[in-house]
């Protein structure tokens, strides 16, 4: 294969096999995909990846297709190439009475089938075992050209090294791209699951045993069932950290789902399998800049009343917090201020919010904000520093105070 210019075509198994069926009972092995994805890894290594078509693509928009891939293999296009006479060819093969009979009727190509044919459930098996092969390609696939709509091309990340990251999902380790949970699963049926933020500093993850008493505590108000054990989490949690090599300057978003249902609905009596950890593990620098501050702006979205949504809950549901960033988007501001139903001061979309005034560190109550375990951090610096203080000095420095209040 190091001579010549080679191409990939592919075809969704999804209408290969109704396709196959019809003249032979197919097998895994005579649909050879798994032989493309072992060519694809071949021309790779030596040095050349092949582009790599998909037959709806070139069905849809030949012309299109067909001069993208000429111009990839560093060939002339030419229109000729949109057209054929009918009939069978030389070059066919014994095989072509099987597989060629509507080809050799046509002159052109014909825009692929809007809605599928009904599958054969009995091959049902085979397509789970094809689809992986198939989809391990289509990622290589131009996404500028043959689309049925526009696509965006692949955006820029914040940290490029997080294109390439191992995912905890379930119970294993998955690449960025596979790592995907369940059409059925609470989190996507209605944003039924629990969350921490962790973040990893010089070999340590940061209080993991405080957020993991609160992710267990916001499971237990959510009523989960099948909870995994804390020594399980923490062994996922550093399974994924040593195999991705962050030990430093990472940030770890730790979800835990009530779990895939039998059934798409409402009720949690459908979640018979068990919670969904999912650990993502990014490197991540500090969102914002400590050193010249940041701009916030108010909110007119008001923070739940823990009435509705207890802010106690660290659940996933967060639709309130998206709002408000929203508005801080569209103010060019890095967070939004939250206000309580009553007007006062909560949190950020994001965050905790403190506030110092004549020396004393000021921070709204508890009831309409999340209780976070880095505002817990606060106050016990405060506590550290206030025993420093009366160590040094039989008189209290009240510039060191703290109060939990309702700020305007």
């Amino acid at each position: 294969m190091k001579k010549g210019k080679h191409f990939i075509l592919i075809r969704n198994p999804l209408n290969i096999l109704p396709s196959f069926d019809k003249v032979v009972p197919p097998s895994f092995f005579e649909l050879g995909i798994a032989e493309l994805v072992s060519i694809y890894s071949e021309l790779c290594e030596l040095g050349s990846p092949p582009p790599v078509i998909d037959a709806d693509d070139l069905q849809r928009d030949p012309e299109a297709v067909l001069s993208g891939l000429c111009e990839d293999l560093g060939i002339p296009y030419q229109p000729q190439m949109l057209q054929w006479e009918a009939g069978p060819k030389d070059f066919d093969g014994i095989w072509a009475p099987w597989w060629y009979r509507s080809v050799h009727k046509s002159t052109g190509f014909s825009m692929p089938r809007r809605y599928p044919l009904t599958f054969p459930f009995a091959l049902y098996d085979l397509l789970e075992q094809s689809l992986p092969f198939y989809n391990v390609l289509k990622r290589h696939v131009s996404k500028t050209i043959g689309s049925p709509q526009p696509t965006l091309p692949d955006p820029p990340l914040p940290v490029p090294e997080n294109k390439k990251i191992l995912v905890w999902v379930g119970d294993e380790l998955l690449p960025r791209d596979s790592a995907k949970v369940s059409v059925f699963d609470s989190v996507v049926q209605g944003g039924d699951a629990v969350w921490e933020g962790l973040r990893i500093y010089d070999g340590k993850v940061f209080k993991l045993d405080e957020h993991l008493d609160r992710l267990f505590d916001s499971a237990k108000a959510m009523a989960f069932s099948n909870v995994p054990s804390r020594d399980w989490i923490k062994d996922a949690i550093f399974r994924t950290l040593n195999a991705n090599g962050m030990f430093n300057n990472a940030h770890i978003r730790l979800t835990l789902t009530r779990g895939k249902k039998v059934t798409s609905g409402m009720s949690p009596a459908f979640n018979l399998y068990g919670c969904t950890l999912i650990v993502l593990a990014e490197w991540k620098p500090p969102v914002y800049d400590n050193s010249h501050g940041i701009k916030l702006v108010t909110a007119t979205t008001r923070r739940n009343s823990p009435n509705s949504i207890d802010s106690k809950i660290h659940h996933n549901n967060l639709i309130n917090n998206i709002l408000a960033k929203i508005e801080g988007n569209l103010a060019q501001a890095e967070d939004a201020i939250m206000l309580d139903k009553d007007g006062f001061v909560s949190e950020t979309n994001a965050t905790n919010i403190f506030m110092v005034k004549k020396g004393i560190v000021l921070t709204p109550h508890a009831e309409y904000c999340l209780p976070g375990i880095t505002r817990a951090t606060v106050s016990l610096i405060r506590f550290q520093l206030e025993n420093y203080q009366q160590s040094q000095s039989k008189k209290l420095d009240t510039s060191i105070g703290m109060t939990w209040k309702r700020i305007y």
